[in-house]
Formats: structure tokens, sequence, C-alpha cells
């Protein structure tokens, strides 16, 4: 019996340190169980934070600081410092992870980064990108310009002002001028790129008069077919169109046209009255439309086939900048291009050039004496840039080690910036946000057409399903009845769209790279770029750089020179030469302190 009780102890004995033990057990695993929630609950809270106050402060730039905007604002703030102290007062009631979530380190570590959301938002679009710095001229200074569209060019007329400067021009086609492509087909000059100016284009305005180009009135007046969702439409003849019009009648709901004609009205008095500020610049076309009620209606048939004339695609049209869209119909305005009614005499006036783009630029190569096979190198792709003591070597598709120069512009787009400079090893952030700048590819090809198709008569552009643009080129250019067909057609395009097309006999066709001028891309071009551009002897360039269109092209050219270095009297040169259209008196008057500036 003594044996049988000492054997009932050690198996309680046991049962209670099994016991003892289950339960350290489970407490581990609540306590792990408690500590998963409750950083679950921190990563959370800390990715919805920034977005949260980055909403807030977009918020805040769009209207202004009303009272509900300040008030959410101050609470956001407030709300990591406020919200432990709250959990503390509640934690018995609270269950434990939340107390884990609210725990003093969480706090702070939300508010923190709360707080660098707003300083980044604050740095990148309140506070203006420091001014290109004019460095001094360098003796012999050697320096290659990569690109031989509108920029390149440019900034190698501007470079070569001062005859003895040795600057190479390298283009990967067998012709220069970029978008600015001109074809000759029987005896007429036919552009397939940069077709369209404004008056605003002050450097391109001021190139043509000095070179001798005329410039006349053309009309952008466009057509949308319609679909199996949206009615056609035309801003020939104002109004809904009448194309519309017959169009929603025979769809049985005339009263559409009517609410379509509402729209237009209300869009144009937005435009009268917009200005452009930042908190507008940063507002996505599609949350503008959306906010004001403007219909599905308005936005396909009307807003995104005129945006498609001036863009080339319609592809993101919608994720542009508002601000800068009520821009281009504004009437009287700088930026004014677009136009709802063709017919209106508010519509605003928009140039073409006589006899081709791409030969003014040809002019400027002969105007300083640039020779191909001595100073500009065509077929020439560059393929990588190599960082070769304190110089850059230039290293071309098909060929070995390439030359030596001091300064590098690079005058293509961001894409193949990205390339060029990946290949050649550089790293950091440059190529990473080269990599955010998107490009739809668009296949251009001029063509002759029946001497019967639709073209010939009504709109000089019409957009058919999906975003293909067709232009009746040479009644554009106002050297012909209709014969040649400019088509653009977008990756997006379903072959079945594209086999619809009657393209006729084609002439010739190039491939262009668009950049979609998104309300991101916005940012990233003239906040991020422009504080990372003109270091290290390598300035990029383009119109992506400066905006979209010829002028901004030219814009970004003219700062590409002066980051490399030009005189005075070049400096000078440049400000009278633009005076007549804008009087840009700071051009590069911002030098390095005891720079010597003169020519050498």
């Amino acid at each position: 019996m003594p044996h049988h009780g000492r054997s009932t102890e050690i198996f309680k004995d046991e049962e209670q340190g099994v016991a003892f033990k289950m339960t350290r057990v489970k407490g581990a695993l609540d306590s792990l169980a408690v500590s998963n929630a409750a950083l679950g609950a921190q990563t959370i809270l800390h990715i919805l934070a920034p977005p949260l106050a980055l909403w807030l402060f977009l918020q805040l730039l769009r209207v202004g600081p009303d009272a509900p905007t300040m008030s959410a604002l101050v609470l956001t703030i407030l709300l990591p410092i406020v919200w432990p102290c709250v959990m503390f007062k509640c934690k018995r009631r609270s269950k434990r992870w939340i107390r884990g979530a609210c725990s003093p380190c969480s706090a702070c570590s939300l508010f923190i980064s709360v707080l660098v959301t707003f300083i980044v938002c604050y740095v990148l679009l309140l506070t203006d990108p420091p001014s290109v710095v004019r460095p001094a001229l360098v003796p012999n200074e050697r320096v290659a310009v990569i690109g031989g569209g509108a920029s390149g060019t440019f900034t190698a007329w501007m470079l070569k002002q001062d005859p003895r400067a040795t600057v190479h021009l390298y283009e990967a086609e067998a012709v220069i001028g970029g978008h600015s492509a001109t074809e000759m087909v029987d005896g007429k000059h036919l552009d397939m790129g940069f077709i369209f100016s404004k008056h605003s284009y002050n450097i391109y305005n001021s190139l043509t008069d000095r070179f001798g180009f005329e410039r006349q009135v053309a009309s952008l007046s466009v057509a949308y077919g319609g679909d199996e969702k949206y009615l056609p439409y035309s801003n020939e003849d104002g109004g809904a169109g009448k194309v519309f019009r017959e169009a929603a009648k025979a769809a049985g709901d005339p009263a559409r046209a009517d609410r379509l004609e509402a729209e237009l009205a209300r869009f144009l008095d937005m435009s009268r009255s917009a200005t452009l500020d930042i908190g507008s610049a940063i507002t996505p076309l599609w949350y503008f439309l959306w906010r004001h009620g403007f219909s599905k209606d308005f936005t396909h048939s009307v807003l995104i086939p005129i945006l498609t004339v001036l863009f080339v695609t319609g592809h993101g049209a919608l994720e542009q900048s508002a601000g800068l869209t009520l821009q281009y119909f504004k009437p009287g305005g700088p930026q004014a291009f677009l136009t709802l009614n063709a017919s209106s005499p508010d519509s605003p006036p928009v140039y073409h050039t006589l006899g081709g783009v791409k030969y003014l630029y040809d002019q400027l190569l002969a105007d300083v004496d640039m020779l191909v096979g001595r100073d500009v190198f065509l077929s020439s792709p560059t393929r990588r840039l190599v960082r070769v003591g304190a110089q850059w070597r230039v290293d071309v598709v098909g060929g070995g080690d390439g030359q030596l120069y001091d300064k590098v512009v690079l005058a293509v787009d961001a894409k193949m910036a990205k390339v060029i400079l990946e290949a050649g090893g550089m790293g950091g952030l440059m190529p990473m946000v080269l990599g955010m700048v998107d490009y739809d590819d668009l296949s251009v090809s001029l063509n002759r057409v029946d001497p019967d198709g639709e073209i010939r008569s009504g709109a000089l552009y019409r957009v058919d399903e999906g975003g293909c643009l067709a232009g009746s080129i040479d009644r554009v250019l106002d050297n012909g009845d209709g014969d040649f067909r400019l088509q653009g057609i977008p990756p997006t395009a379903q072959e079945r769209v594209v086999s619809s097309l009657d393209l006729g006999e084609a002439v010739a066709s190039r491939s262009w790279r668009h950049t979609r001028w998104t309300v991101w891309e916005l940012i990233v071009t003239k906040r991020l770029v422009t504080r990372l551009n003109y270091r290290k002897g390598v300035i990029l360039a383009g119109a992506w750089v400066e905006g979209v269109g010829q002028n901004d092209a030219l814009r970004s050219g003219a700062l590409a020179a002066c980051a490399v270095g030009i005189s005075d009297a070049t400096a000078t040169m440049f400000r009278q030469m633009v005076a007549p259209y804008e009087n840009w008196t700071d051009f590069c008057t911002s030098h390095v302190a005891g720079a010597r500036t003169e020519n050498v």
C-alpha cells in the first residue's frame, strides 16, 4: 500500500509538471499571437498613414486651408500622439493586440512616417529646384551631343556660336531632326512629327524668323468616329456637332446631344476662368471630371479625341494634369492650343511652318559649319557612356571604344537615356528616376489615299475606335486637297480595328515614342529630374525634360548649352533673339562665382 501511495504522488507531480509546461507553452503561443497581431496592426497603420497624409496634403493644395481640411490635417498629425494615451485609459477594455499596436514606440514611428511624408511633399511640390548654373568656359573642352532631334541640334548650335568649341553630334538615324521629320513627296513638304506651333513658342518662332521660314495659320478641327458605346462627335461646326446630334437622334435619345452641349458650355466656362497653380497642376484630369460631374459621353466623344491630336495618343489622357488641360482650351491664354469649336472666333490660332520643319534644323547646323562625317555622325546609335577618369567615352553600336569627351548632353528620351547610362555602369538614383517616365510607342505612316476617301472632306483630323489618329496632312499644311494621310496607330489598338482601316499606299513610316505627361511624370520631370540633372558632366535634354512639344525641346536644349558653358556674348544673343516673343532676361545669368565667361 505505501508503494501504491508513492506512485500516486509521483503521477500527480508529473501531471502538475505537464500542466505547468502546457500553461507556459500556451502563454508563449498567446504572446506570439498577440505579438503577430500587434505587428500586423502596426504594419497596416504604417501603410495607411503616408497615403492619408499625402491625400490631405494634396487636398490642402487643391482647396486651400479650409476648416475641414485643416481639422483633418491636425488630427492626422496628433493621432499618433493621442492614440496611445486613449488606449492606456481604456486598456482594461481593449484587447491586448490593440494595446500592443498602439504602444508609444509604434506611435513614435507612425508619427515619423507621417512627418516624413509631409516634408517630402513640401520639398518636391512647394520648393523650386535650383536654377541652371553656367560654369566657366574651359579652353579646348570637348562636348558630345547624343541625339540629333530638336533639342540636340539646338544645343550644338548654341555651343558652336564659339567657332573654336569642339562639339560632336551623334544621331541614330540617317537624317537629323528627330520628331521634326519631313518627307518630300510629289514636290510637297509633308511633316510627320512636330507640325504645329503657337505664338508663345518663343524659341521656335524666333528661329523661323531668323532663318526665313514662314508660318501660316492652321486649323485643328477634329472628328471622332464613335464606337459601340460612344457616339461620334466633331468640333468642326461648334456646339454638340451636327454629326453627334444626328447620331443621338438615330439612337433614339435626342436629349443626349442637349446634355453634351450643356457640358461643352460648362467646360468652356471653366477653362475661361481657370488659373494654373500647384493645386490644379497636380490634380489628375479624371478626378477633375468626376468631381465636376462630366459624363462619359463628354470624356470619350469630345475630350480624349481632341487631346489625341495634341499628344498623338489618347492613352493616359485622363491621367494628365487638369490644370494644364484647362489651359490648353483657355481662349487667349499663353498655353491655348485646342478648341471645342473650330469655327469660333475665340479659337486659339495655331500655325504650321512652310517648307518643312526638318529643314530648319539642317539650317542650324549649316549656320555653324557643322559637317556630316567631321562634326555630325549619322546612323550612329549610342550604346553606352563609360566613365574614364574625369571624362566620358561615347561608344556607338557596331564600333569599338569611342572618343573621349569632357561633357555629354543626352538629348534623347528618358528610356533611351536610362539604357545608355546603365550600359556604361552608372547606377544610383538617376537611372531609377528615368525609369519612372513612361512612354507610348506609336507607329506613324504617311499614306497616299483613295481619291474618294472620307478623309478628303470634313475635319482635318479623325480619331477612330482604339485611338487610331488620321490627319489629312496635305490639307493641314495647305499644300494639297487631301491626297495624303498621316496615320498614327497606338500599340493598344486592337487588330480588328487596325485591319478595318483603309490605310492606302504607304509612302513613309516612322516609329515615335511619346511621353504620356501624366501628373506623376510631371512631378518626376519638373521636381526630381531637374534636381539630378547637370551633374558629373552629363546633361539631360529633350522635350520631356521641360514639357511637351517642339518649343520645350528647344528650351531644354538652350538650358543644356548653358549648363555646358557658353559665353556672355552667346547668352546675350539668345536673349535678344527671343525678346520679340518672351522677355527671358534671366536666361543663363546665374554662373559660378568668379567664372570666366568671355570667349577664350
